[in-house]
Formats: C-alpha cells, sequence, structure tokens
C-alpha cells in the first residue's frame, strides 16, 4: 500500500559498505612513499665520481701579536696625520726549521716578546716602523694600498730571517688621525 521503505534486517546492515577511510589512508602513504623515492632518485641521484669535493684544512700557523701598536707619523705630504696600527705576524718555519726555532730566531717566547739581544725582534719592529712611515694616508687608508704595505713588511721580513718565514702581516685594527 504505501511506499514505506523497509528497515535493514540485521544481515543487511553486516553487508553495508565500511567506510574507506583506511583506504585513501593506505594509498596517500603509498603515493608519498613513490614520491620520495622519485625524489631522491632525481635530487640525490647518482653521485658523479669524477667530482670530487675534498676540503683541505687550511694549515694554521703560529699568530704573534705585538703588544703594543705601531704608531708614526706619515710621510709627506701627509706628515701632519698619525697612523696607529695593531700588527700580528703569522709565522712558520722556514725549511726545515721548526716553528719553535722560527720563534727563537724572532724572540717569540709565550706568545711575547722575551727582550733577548740575540733575537731579531728589535730590527723585526724597525722594518716594520721604517715602512709605515715611509706611506702616505692615501697609501694607509685604501684596501689596495693597506695589501701591499702588508706585502712589503711580509717580504723585508723573510729577506731579514733564516729559520722563520713570515706567512702573513694581519692589521688588526688601524686608524689615521
Amino acid at each position: 500500500m504505501g511506499d514505506v521503505p523497509e528497515q535493514p534486517t540485521g544481515e543487511q546492515q553486516e553487508e553495508k559498505p565500511k567506510s574507506k577511510m583506511p583506504i585513501i589512508i593506505a594509498a596517500i602513504v603509498i603515493l608519498l612513499g613513490v614520491v620520495s623515492i622519485i625524489a631522491m632518485t632525481l635530487l640525490g641521484g647518482e653521485q658523479n665520481p669524477d667530482v670530487s669535493i675534498e676540503s683541505t684544512p687550511k694549515p694554521v700557523y703560529y699568530k704573534f701579536m705585538f703588544e703594543k701598536p705601531f704608531t708614526c707619523n706619515l710621510a709627506p705630504p701627509d706628515s701632519e696625520y698619525i697612523f696607529t696600527v695593531n700588527i700580528a705576524l703569522e709565522i712558520k718555519g722556514k725549511g726545515d726549521s721548526s716553528e719553535t726555532d722560527a720563534l727563537n730566531e724572532i724572540g717569540i717566547e709565550g706568545g711575547k716578546d722575551k727582550q733577548d739581544p740575540k733575537s731579531q725582534m728589535t730590527l723585526v719592529r724597525a722594518i716594520i716602523h721604517d715602512k709605515l712611515s715611509s706611506k702616505t694616508r692615501l697609501d694607509v687608508q685604501s684596501p689596495i694600498g693597506r695589501e701591499q704595505l702588508k706585502g712589503e713588511i711580509k717580504r723585508l721580513l723573510n729577506d731579514l730571517l733564516e729559520k722563520a718565514e713570515i706567512v702573513s702581516v694581519i692589521f688588526v685594527s688601524n686608524v689615521v688621525t
């Protein structure tokens, strides 16, 4: 008579399709796995054996910082200007000489000038001071001029020293007043 929907019986309820959520989650996990494998293959791929990235560690040398800054008048026409610079030297043994031999030749012990009259420290200081005072304001204020000055000091000191080699001259801070 009427179109009344039938109530499902117990057996019919069991036949009702279950939730599709576990299937969707499994599909997403599988899809992510496939995408990860493809990404690793494309991005991480096999390294080219001909190209090797080796980092060669830069050698570490003894660094000596003069206790007091060098202060001098600049060369004419800038002789009214005073140049003050803190200098550090990077030192290694020359040839077969050890670092200890190199430091002893210069006159460095325990990171300080050991005030040994037989050492080269007095001449090292004189060379640095003379070279600094031979420069003009433009020389010491321009990056190129400072690099040239460091190179000149390094060359002069290496010419003087027999057991020590100056690897680099470092201007820690400098000011022209």
